[in-house]
């Protein structure tokens, strides 16, 4: 395996030199044969799990023989491992192993414990941790000379919010809210039969299931099944936060 795309993911924020810092080692270790992709670098800062819905949605569109770089670390300078993963698809991740992997963990090959330099930053591992081990596999280094070998079930694995059956239907909770006000649901089509959902209970509101915004009125509530999967709740042209609150109980996506 010999890549030439890196995939960025942090937290740094656009403002930040962090992540042209980090091209920048890349760069001065491989030259400039080396592409990047920034999938988001405005994530909320040290959301981990934020991180691992991203790249649970970026997953099916990312192609082959990449290294994907993930810098969303609270952790950075505990005790916390540095790792990298080779997945499916000839992909590799490198990164704190703090469960940005959480999605991705049924497409693991082989992992790996990389050893933290004595003179790496305690607060900068995605320049002298991270950017380095990535280089290296895009200098045609094998994933196993990186470090020691980690069995993948080790890996740190986040709390995954799903939907449980009820006898009204399923119920679930807001995992997130967009920067549109859009509230993300942990309902997923592939969580779920496939049926012809039509409404969902938020709170004490009926909203209809439909396809997109303009199936209702201008600042009407509606729930919609978005790009990724997820079963999202919007206000067209306004924001359902505004109205429900971050956080509507109960949830549920009632049966058809």
């Amino acid at each position: 395996m010999r890549p030439d795309l890196v995939v960025l993911l942090t937290d740094f924020g656009p403002a930040s030199s962090f992540v042209g810092i980090m091209k920048a080692v890349l760069l001065q270790q491989v030259g400039s044969r080396v592409t990047f992709l920034d999938l988001a670098h405005n994530l909320r800062p040290q959301d981990v799990e934020e991180a691992a819905r991203t790249l649970e949605c970026a997953w099916p569109y990312l192609p082959e023989n990449v290294v994907i770089v993930g810098v969303v670390d609270p952790g950075v300078g505990s005790k916390r491992r540095a790792v990298a993963v080779r997945l499916r698809e000839k992909r590799v991740f490198v990164g704190p192993d703090n469960g940005m992997l959480t999605p991705l963990l049924d497409h693991i090959l082989e992992a790996v414990q990389i050893p933290i330099p004595p003179d790496a930053s305690p607060t900068f591992h995605g320049r002298d941790v991270f950017a380095p081990a990535a280089a290296r596999l895009l200098q045609g280094t094998p994933l196993k000379a990186l470090g020691s070998p980690l069995d993948p079930s080790s890996l740190v694995r986040l709390p995954w919010p799903t939907s449980e059956e009820t006898a009204e239907g399923w119920t679930g909770t807001v995992r997130s809210v967009d920067p549109f006000g859009n509230l993300i649901t942990s309902f997923h089509r592939k969580h779920l039969p496939d049926l012809p959902y039509s409404a969902l209970r938020a709170g004490d509101r009926i909203l209809p299931v439909v396809r997109t915004f303009s199936d209702v009125e201008e600042g009407e509530l509606l729930a919609y099944w978005g790009s990724c999967g997820y079963l999202e709740i919007a206000a067209r042209n306004g924001s359902a936060v505004s109205i429900l609150g971050p956080h509507p109980e109960p949830l549920v996506l009632l049966r058809p």
